[in-house]
């Protein structure tokens, strides 16, 4: 019968109340076991509290393994006694997807029931149920009213929620606020704020005091900031810490690219393969720069490859380069190609170069057009040799010259001994020729 644990006789209930007691005693000093002890039997009896308790333990693992479903299960036999603490246990597993599907509109008809039967706690879970669906307006007025009735725990919350509204000045003044209350999961979210803010100094700060409060995924951040911040070895202690500690997998390859501006690449290549090994799919492409810079191109080209196919499409660019060193214009042509269909523009000179060793000298022609008009010089150059050595066309000295006249006004270096062995087989009337058009292209 619903509700039939109110009605047992007096001295049972009494018992039972002992028990409770007990069994809150024994889980404030750690004693678990005990806890469970006397929270089971009054759980299959009926009681709500009990049941609610219970499957609490069961959720966070406290007393034994993590049994999500298990602990859903104890929340909706509480539920049948409209437990208020029940519904928004409940409704914090539907929010969050432990042991249930995710179900916001469950979650949030739970703790409106909660709200009904008076339980103001509820405001903190329906706040989070609202940040969920960003609901942010809705989300800031009801934490607000979680902290008029004093859920101190409002104030993280209500920070990050202005955080997300745009307001870093009040999320920071909320935050600070929480920190004052207590709540040191505080130190990491402001430290991440006062990155976006650019306050470096008191970012680092945070993150410390983060990561004195255990909070072991402030090493990541710290080790970023130094990092940022050229303090390579500092910087390679917190990623080391991170990964020894389970955090971020990216630390691998950004202790990789620290070892590798310090020459030491043998160490950056043990770090990349470890990010690798861990699932970080962002090593492919420096581990292909690495191995590009040590000479390795075939482990290179391996590597970019599979940049290519976990989508870096940057990738396209540096694998063109290296299958064009292994003399494989036709694989390059391809590469370059991709590249420039991907946005890259400083594609196009090399594309021409590779398209050139193939006599494909129209569609070089063309890409050194395209690499002039976006303002890489060097393609005058390319159209300057070709011009010279009649590839696709008559040769044509002076259009050579003009070429070469116009890239070295536009900057491009090194083109004087061109530019003279050209005017020594050109008769004065061509170079003035060559002159007069490089000058009129302005």
């Amino acid at each position: 019968m619903k509700n039939a644990w109110l009605f047992a006789a007096p001295l049972c209930l009494l018992s039972a109340c002992a028990d409770m007691e007990t069994g809150k005693m024994a889980y404030l000093h750690g004693d678990y076991k005990t806890a469970q002890e006397n929270w089971q039997p009054l759980a299959d009896r009926g009681f709500p509290e009990a049941q609610t308790k219970l499957g609490k333990m069961k959720m966070a693992g406290i007393g034994g393994p993590v049994d999500q479903p298990g602990a859903v299960k104890m929340y909706n036999q509480a539920l049948g006694e409209a437990y208020p603490d029940a519904m928004i246990a409940l409704s914090e597993a539907y929010r969050e997807g432990h042991g249930v599907p995710v179900d916001t509109g469950k979650a949030r008809g739970l703790v409106n029931h909660a709200l009904a039967r008076g339980d103001m706690h509820a405001l903190y879970q329906l706040g989070m149920v609202d940040a969920q669906d960003n609901k942010l307006a809705d989300a800031d007025a009801d934490f607000k009213k979680a902290l008029k009735v004093g859920d101190t725990n409002a104030l993280y919350q209500l920070g990050v929620v202005t955080e997300r509204r745009g307001n870093l000045p009040l999320a920071d003044e909320y935050l600070t606020k929480a920190l004052a209350a207590g709540d040191t999961q505080a130190f990491y979210r402001r430290g991440k704020l006062h990155v976006h803010e650019n306050d470096l100094a008191g970012a680092e700060r945070d993150f410390s005091s983060a990561i004195t409060t255990g909070q072991t995924q402030a090493y990541y951040q710290r080790g970023v900031l130094r990092q940022q911040q050229g303090e390579g070895a500092a910087a390679v202690d917190d990623l080391a810490k991170t990964v020894a500690t389970g955090g971020n997998v990216q630390a691998w390859h950004r202790m990789g690219d620290i070892h590798r501006q310090m020459q030491e690449p043998a160490v950056a290549e043990a770090d990349y393969n470890h990010g690798a090994a861990a699932g970080d799919t962002k090593v492919y492409y420096k581990m292909g720069k690495l191995h590009q810079d040590m000479g390795k191109l075939d482990l290179s080209e391996n590597d970019f490859a599979k940049a290519v196919g976990v989508g870096e499409t940057r990738a396209h660019y540096s694998l063109g380069i290296v299958h064009s060193r292994l003399g494989k214009e036709p694989l390059a042509e391809a590469e370059f190609t991709k590249a420039v269909d991907t946005g890259n523009q400083k594609a196009y000179l090399p594309l021409g170069d590779v398209q050139r060793k193939q006599n494909e000298f129209s569609s070089a022609y063309g890409n050194y057009g395209h690499a002039v008009k976006t303002g890489n010089y060097k393609g005058l150059e390319r159209i300057a040799e070709m011009y010279r050595k009649g590839e696709g066309r008559p040769i044509d000295n002076v259009q050579a010259l003009t070429c070469l006249y116009i890239a070295r006004k536009r900057g491009v270096k090194g083109l004087d001994v061109k530019i003279s062995h050209l005017e020594k087989k050109l008769l004065p009337e061509g170079i003035s020729k060559a002159y007069d058009l490089a000058n009129g292209s302005d």
